[in-house]
């Protein structure tokens, strides 16, 4: 059997084989294998299965292009605004995480509908917002 016959048998049995084993089996070089398959239109481009799979932080499906979270607004709406509680009036509002983040940064310990129920925490007791450290307000530049 032609070397070129054999070429197309073993790329036609097995499709994932490479261009360079098929060479080694027939005993021709990598070219030769290239241009044979390219003559009979049979493809001699392997698929690549090292592509990373991202799954959505909120759903857990794969997402397109490797982004974190879903095209869809509902798990972007999910993750940027978070469902907290006014520790001061036990009031239910949605916060965006950054804020959350930064007020977490900046030591304050509890998260506040507005600026009356914070002062009115701050009168009673509650917290002092900041962290305290052997009675000093801790205070960044």
């Amino acid at each position: 059997m032609k070397a070129k016959n054999k070429i197309i048998k073993i790329r036609k049995q097995n499709p994932l084989v490479t261009g360079s084993e098929i060479a080694r089996k027939v005993g021709v070089c990598r070219q030769y294998v290239s241009r044979i398959l390219k003559e009979k239109g049979l493809n001699n481009i392997q698929p690549n299965y090292k592509k990373k799979v991202v799954l959505c932080v909120v759903c857990d499906r794969t997402t397109p292009r490797g982004t974190r979270l879903c095209p869809n607004g509902d798990c972007k709406d999910l993750y940027y605004n978070i469902e907290v509680t006014c520790a001061f009036c036990k009031y239910d509002f949605k916060i965006q995480r950054s804020h959350i983040i930064q007020r977490y940064n900046r030591g304050m310990r509890h998260i506040y509908c507005s600026k009356p129920c914070y002062a009115r925490g701050q009168k009673d007791g509650l917290s002092s917002g900041h962290k305290v450290q052997s009675g000093f307000r801790f205070v960044r530049n």
